[in-house]
């Protein structure tokens, strides 16, 4: 089962969209990528969100896919703790962060039949494609 966590996050005034995604590109992902815990993580520019969605604006939404919930979020106070600082300290709305923690559903059997799932990833840092059978 993955446990996946959606940080929607909007900028504080004045703070630059090309500036908070090259500390994204520059900084974040390098951090993210050294933590035992995340299988993956993509911060993604939301382009448009749904009349019936509140709490917002947001500019950003994160996906962070993780092994373990607790042993994430006991790293992250750890080793990303400079990280987090950073980024309220400088580009984020603390206010307006949204946390959604969710655990993935796997494609059935059928869904390999229909061509959309041709593989699943694994659970590790790198995610490597696995085929996946058919009936």
């Amino acid at each position: 089962m993955a446990i996946v966590q959606f940080v929607f996050a909007a900028l504080k005034p004045g703070v630059s969209a090309a500036d908070y995604e090259r500390f994204e590109r520059e900084v974040d992902y390098v951090i993210a990528s050294k933590l035992k815990t995340i299988v993956i993580y993509r911060t993604h520019r939301i382009t448009e969100t749904g009349a019936g969605l509140s709490g917002g604006p947001w500019h950003y939404v994160e996906r962070i896919e993780v092994t373990d919930r607790a042993a994430y979020e006991a790293e992250l106070a750890v080793t990303g703790k400079e990280l987090i600082d950073e980024l309220y300290e400088k580009y984020l709305d603390k206010s307006k962060i949204v946390s959604v923690w969710s655990e993935r559903i796997e494609p059935g059997p059928h869904a390999a039949i229909c061509g959309r799932w041709n593989t699943i990833p694994t659970v590790s840092n790198k995610i490597k494609p696995v085929p996946v059978t058919s009936i």
